[in-house]
């Protein structure tokens, strides 16, 4: 079966090019450079602790299995990752089980290739190039990238059109973030993330702007950190002091401290799961 439904504009390393590299795709270029220049085995990400990574990483992989094994498969499940970066998340989902195409679009090269190695189907392409046929996926994922695009609805739509009807796509993206970070003259890319994200506005986006149907809403991330309580304190001391005990807590019952940190802090990620009608 053919994935693609156009010729790419050239083959680098055995990876089909799709898009033209222009300054937005450079950025994004400087910044797998950096990542890939610092992975070891005990640091595989400069930007975040490994630990977080893992914990994000699992909460859309739970959400994976529980959707997925729903859907009716003649073929094999075709899976597309939206952003595939150096292929982690599949290379998970893909552990101990039979019967899965795993497919995987980025614009970083040093990434794809990567992803390539672990026998990821890769293309180089921006989500606004897209370049498969339409209707070939039986699950999207899409995680930590919406923030980044330059033209959400346009990213949206083209990720919705190689979607089956009936498939399912898993977003995560960070939650109610504050940009400020990105926007001070001294960060080191021009461009991060662009935007923020909450409930409603996924709500509104896949349900109003995208009529189709959301099967669930899910936190990726918990994450010990004063401005994310949900409870306004009359001092910021108070919320040092929270942290404090909560990270002695973590010491002696780390699971009393999950279900109290889930208890008193928004998340600072979430996913969210929709379903092609």
């Amino acid at each position: 079966m053919k994935i693609y439904k156009k010729k790419p504009n050239e083959v680098i390393s055995g990876i089909p090019v799709f898009s033209k590299v222009d300054k937005y795709i450079k950025n994004y270029e400087g910044i797998a450079n950096d990542h890939t220049k610092s992975m070891s085995e005990d640091n595989p990400n400069p930007f975040i602790p490994i630990e977080i990574w893992n914990e994000m990483e699992l909460s859309t992989i739970e959400l994976f299995n529980k959707y997925s094994g729903h859907l009716k498969v003649f073929e094999s499940l075709k899976v597309l990752d939206v952003g595939v970066g150096i292929g982690r998340l599949l290379e998970k989902i893909s552990s101990g089980r039979d019967g899965m195409e795993m497919f995987g679009m980025d614009i970083a090269l040093p990434y794809l290739k990567i992803s390539n190695a672990k026998g990821i189907n890769v293309c180089f392409s921006k989500i606004e190039d897209m370049p498969y046929h339409d209707e070939i996926f039986d699950v999207i994922l899409c995680t930590d990238v919406l923030e980044h695009v330059q033209d959400l609805n346009l990213c949206i739509s083209k990720i919705l059109s190689v979607l089956k009807r009936g498939g399912i796509l898993i977003v995560r993206v960070p939650n109610k973030e504050d940009l400020s970070p990105y926007l001070k003259p001294n960060y080191p890319y021009e461009f991060a993330h662009l935007r923020n994200f909450d409930c409603s506005n996924l709500e509104a986006l896949f349900s109003k702007i995208f009529p189709h149907e959301i099967l669930c809403f899910s936190p990726g991330l918990f994450y010990r950190q004063i401005n994310w309580l949900k409870y306004d304190l009359p001092f910021k001391v108070y919320g040092k002091v929270v942290v404090k005990v909560l990270n002695y807590i973590s010491l002696i019952h780390p699971k009393l401290e999950k279900w109290i940190v889930r208890k008193i802090f928004h998340p600072i990620e979430m996913n969210v799961v929709v379903r092609k009608v």
